[in-house]
């Protein structure tokens, strides 16, 4: 009888938890109740076929809706003495702020 209620209680929490999509570039999405989601790579075209027998193909809008989440150094100046502390460079490929950190912080080390 525990048996079943344990696996219960653990197919109930997964069944209600929120799915979340990570993107390459560390954003993420929190997808809302029933809401649906194609996730691909290439372009993805919606379909409407016409009474008359026409049909016609359009591109669907990729969502560009990310969750911001702030990180250590919102709010701070790239460059700036408290920003260089707690920026951790490389953590995204190579961007902007890692050429600010190399040029800012990395010497003072």
């Amino acid at each position: 009888m525990k048996y079943l209620l344990a696996s219960l209680l653990f197919f109930s929490s997964t069944m209600f938890g929120q799915t979340i999509i990570d993107y390459p570039d560390g954003s993420t999405y929190t997808l809302e109740d029933n809401e649906s989601v194609f996730v691909s790579n290439q372009a993805v075209y919606t379909k409407t076929t016409y009474k008359t027998g026409g049909v016609h193909f359009r591109p669907l809008e990729a969502n560009t809706d990310r969750d911001f989440v702030p990180s250590a150094t919102t709010g701070m100046e790239p460059g700036s003495a408290e920003w260089c502390e707690v920026y951790v460079p490389y953590t995204q490929g190579y961007s902007f702020n890692d050429q600010i950190w190399e040029r800012a912080c990395k010497d003072k080390d």
